[in-house]
């Protein structure tokens, strides 16, 4: 009956947020009916507020905050406008290179921000408006904007791996040296189909400045681009654990945007409240969502859902597959954060029990709701390119529909051959 009961309430929290309540008040509210069927409604208020205090008194925690920090100074112009020359050097003289440029300026930006949203709503919407006044179609350059954007969900430092990490009680450094192979793949995948694409469409491409000046604006862009050394350098080679990593490009960002890039104080103060804001919303769902955790650890919900799942089958695969069909399908209909910080604690149980390494897991799990931010209903970045650009929602997500496949093929290489995700972690790590 309890496991009836836990179902019920991912019901109410789905009709919620589909009503579009905000997340943590979908989320508590599922939960203190959760609590309510339980029988632990008593003194709820004050186990709520325990919790959600736990849930966010964590050092790993303070890692969220700094790389939305980190996002927020990224999308500052003085910043942005180094990593947009070279990487528009890079690719703009491909055919249908502004639309490549878009993809590669994601991977670049996704190895500092962790922000699929940051990313859309800020850098990739100027290469849209920069894409369409070159002559690209307005739907093209909108689905371009929205997909390159995933690319965050899944290239370090990635905030939903951290999340999947702290709720699951998986090495997050472990989980990001993970997703690099995996992020590369869905990098070159979108690049050819934009390239089958813009062949087919002639799309106009810019001309190649000459390699004295490509290297001239690679000189010009050294410091941003060794924020990016720093960070992953600094957290695969061991030197900082993955907050303190965040805390050292924060404070660097901050001194070579003051000195070389002559950013003001007030746009610094700017920047602190964006990102206070930003942190905020995410880490009040955090800390309901512990609350919600300890109500299914409390039902026994994992250990049931384990038992259920063998009785059908045994073969890692097989499991392996349902489970993922369930959080693409999970993932068009609720929020990213909210899923990840439902899911992880329950997978926890359920990958050890099903032969599944825990970081494969992480990383396969994450990118299956990611999906979800691509297609309707709930497509949260289809909505915000949509405001961006104006550009209809329906057209957006008819111009994607090849991007959908780039996805679908990476999640089913990534799951069918594990070491795409397992070896790095074991080579940086150890097994």
């Amino acid at each position: 009956m309890l496991v009836y009961w836990v179902v019920l309430s991912f019901v109410i929290m789905s009709v919620l947020l589909f009503l579009k309540v905000p997340v943590a008040v979908s989320v508590g509210a599922a939960s203190i009916f959760l609590a309510f069927l339980t029988g632990t409604l008593d003194g709820w208020e004050k186990i709520l507020a325990l919790k959600m205090v736990y849930g966010v008194n964590s050092f790993t925690i303070l890692s969220i905050p700094l790389f939305v920090w980190i996002g927020q100074l990224i999308n500052h112009p003085a910043i942005a406008k180094r990593l947009f020359g070279v990487t528009r050097q890079a690719v703009g003289w491909w055919r249908g290179g502004l639309l490549q440029f878009n993809m590669l300026f994601s991977g670049a930006f996704s190895a500092l921000s962790g922000s699929a949203v940051a990313d859309a709503a800020g850098p990739s919407r100027a290469i849209y408006y920069v894409s369409v006044d070159a002559g690209y179609d307005k739907e093209t350059s909108a689905a371009a904007t929205a997909v390159s954007s995933v690319l965050s969900v899944i290239i370090p430092p990635s905030i939903p791996l951290v999340l999947w990490g702290v709720g699951a009680d998986v090495s997050i450094g472990r989980l990001w040296a993970g997703s690099i192979i995996p992020g590369i793949l869905l990098l070159v995948g979108f690049m050819i189909v934009t390239a089958i694409l813009a062949r087919r469409r002639n799309y106009p491409r810019d001309k190649f400045p000459g390699l004295s000046a490509f290297l001239s604006n690679i000189r010009a862009s050294f410091p941003v681009l060794l924020a990016i050394l720093i960070l992953w350098g600094g957290v695969f080679r061991g030197i900082f654990t993955p907050t303190e990593a965040a805390a050292v490009v924060v404070a660097y960002l901050i001194f070579i945007s003051s000195i070389l890039y002559k950013v003001s104080l007030r746009e610094h103060v700017r920047i602190m409240i964006d990102t206070i804001k930003n942190s905020a919303a995410i880490l009040f769902i955090v800390a309901v969502a512990n609350y919600f955790s300890w109500l299914m650890a409390y039902t026994h919900a994992p250990a049931n859902l384990v038992e259920w799942i063998l009785t059908i089958t045994s073969n890692t695969q097989t499991i392996f597959l349902l489970i993922i069909l369930v959080f693409v399908i999970l993932g068009c209909f609720m929020d990213l954060t909210a899923l990840i910080l439902m899911l992880a604690p329950v997978m926890a149980v359920v990958a050890p029990r099903a032969g599944i390494d825990p970081v494969h897991f992480g990383v396969v799990g994450t990118l299956a709701l990611s999906y979800g931010l691509l297609t309707p209903p709930f497509g949260m970045l289809l909505f915000v390119v949509q405001e961006v650009t104006g550009v209809d929602y329906i057209e957006i997500v008819k111009k994607s529909l090849p991007y959908y496949i780039v996805l679908l093929l990476v999640l089913l290489i990534i799951i069918f051959f594990p070491q795409t995700v397992t070896y790095l972690p074991n080579l940086f790590y150890g097994k």
